[in-house]
């Protein structure tokens, strides 16, 4: 659930949001009628921030799926942006 409150509203009873943020429900504060920031749970926060699968590995031997390579290319990136600088 979403509810749409202003700053005043905010600031008037920033208690009573928290409580209905901890609940599950998403806050978001708007500033004449503009998106200013939004206020969700814990459990609305990990949708937000995911972790890689751990099936994948330790993150230091994963390799982006598409590109596959056994080999680091990050210093032949940087010798071909230099060749041009």
């Amino acid at each position: 659930m979403t509810k749409d409150v202003t700053v005043a509203e905010l600031e008037a009873d920033l208690a009573h949001h928290l409580k209905d943020a901890g609940d599950g429900v998403t806050i978001r504060v708007l500033d004449g009628g503009k998106l200013i920031a939004q206020i969700v749970s814990p459990q609305d926060d990990r949708e937000l921030f995911r972790l890689p699968d751990p099936s994948l590995g330790p993150l230091g031997e994963w390799k982006p799926p598409s590109l596959g390579l056994d080999w680091d290319p990050v210093p032949d990136l940087i010798a071909e942006r230099d060749r041009y600088r």
